[in-house]
């Protein structure tokens, strides 16, 4: 394969920030799939998280290949704190993100980059495709065609998480979205914790209509297992959302009221599987908490005499589709 030169740019069209850790089997595949995007004009920032597989001299084989591509080593960070670092150092107009041991369609980068110029829009997404031994097992985002979503409509549906869904990785956003806003270090699910800080600031969120990012579900990983600090990191990230859900002066009374029974019952469902935890458990302390957050709401938003209309409100389900939820 010949070496690719591009002519540094000050400002590349996208940044794509790529976090690494221990992905020797998948990021050989991954950086081909960025090497061949038909947008050109981008630049890549690998961070390699500290791996101690092979996953650096991969990186660094594709760096003398294409002088797009930017490799930090650092010690292992986790995956916020690298995203931040990738944040940090990108220059381009807009952002996106790739999973190490994750590949994309050639023409997913040019898609969202003419979707966000085409609609003037500050975010573009496309469909992503759930991998599992080569072996296509779901589709999430999917959307039959390219359409334009107003600011509010695409948070509303975000913070649903049916339609849109909290990815960062099958999205670029207006660089300038990012401005005072970064992942959660040491959390999970810090997509779900900061997406939607960022479509709050958007105008505008366009979906191409294509199903171009091939997320690659991994025996083992820590979403697809049964883990406390999983269930706790998202109770919190679910906490943070009602508080902003409450604030936001956006919605119409029952959006926000439909969206708030939707988040508390995330929380509730979440605080239950963690009923069990022995009194040795190092998140016993966490529980408690979660426990004090959820009687504080009851008190404060759920008052006896409104108890009975909120648990009618949480079982119907044909109420909530009336409003599109």
């Amino acid at each position: 394969m010949n070496r690719i030169h591009h002519q540094p740019q000050a400002k590349p069209l996208i940044s794509i920030i790529v976090p690494a850790y221990n992905v020797e089997a998948y990021i050989d595949k991954c950086l081909a799939s960025l090497h061949s995007q038909t947008l050109q004009d981008i630049e890549v920032i690998v961070i390699n998280d500290g791996s101690t597989d092979n996953t650096g001299a991969v990186c660094e084989a594709w760096k003398a290949k294409d002088n797009r591509l930017h490799i930090i080593h650092q010690e292992n960070k986790g995956i916020s704190e690298t995203r931040n670092i990738g944040l940090a150092a990108s220059k381009g107009h807009f952002i996106g993100f790739v999973d190490g041991d994750d590949w994309v369609e050639p023409q997913m980068f040019e898609r969202l980059y003419n979707a966000v110029q085409n609609y003037s829009a500050d975010i573009a997404m496309c469909g992503a495709i759930l991998d599992e031994a080569d072996k296509t097992i779901k589709i999430h985002d999917h959307a039959q065609k390219e359409q334009r979503l107003d600011a509010c409509t695409a948070l509303i549906k975000l913070l649903w998480d049916k339609y849109v869904r909290s990815y960062c990785w099958n999205k670029i956003f207006r660089a300038s979205l990012f401005k005072d806003i970064f992942f959660p270090p040491g959390r999970i699910f810090e997509d779900y914790s900061t997406v939607y800080k960022l479509f709050a600031k958007a105008n505008a969120v366009v979906h191409t209509g294509t199903n171009d990012y091939h997320y690659i579900q991994r025996p083992g990983s820590i979403l697809s297992s049964l883990n406390p600090k999983k269930e706790v990191d998202f109770f919190l990230a679910n906490y943070e959302r009602y508080g902003f859900i409450a604030s936001y002066k956006g919605f119409t009374r029952i959006q926000r009221k439909l969206l708030l029974i939707k988040t508390i019952k995330r929380m509730l469902r979440t605080n239950l599987k963690l009923k069990n935890l022995s009194g040795e458990n190092e998140f016993l302390q966490e529980k408690a908490f979660m426990d004090a957050q959820l009687r504080d709401l009851f008190r404060k938003d759920y008052k006896a005499e409104n108890y009975k209309n909120y648990k009618l409100l949480l079982n119907i389900k044909q109420y909530l589709a009336r409003f599109g939820l």
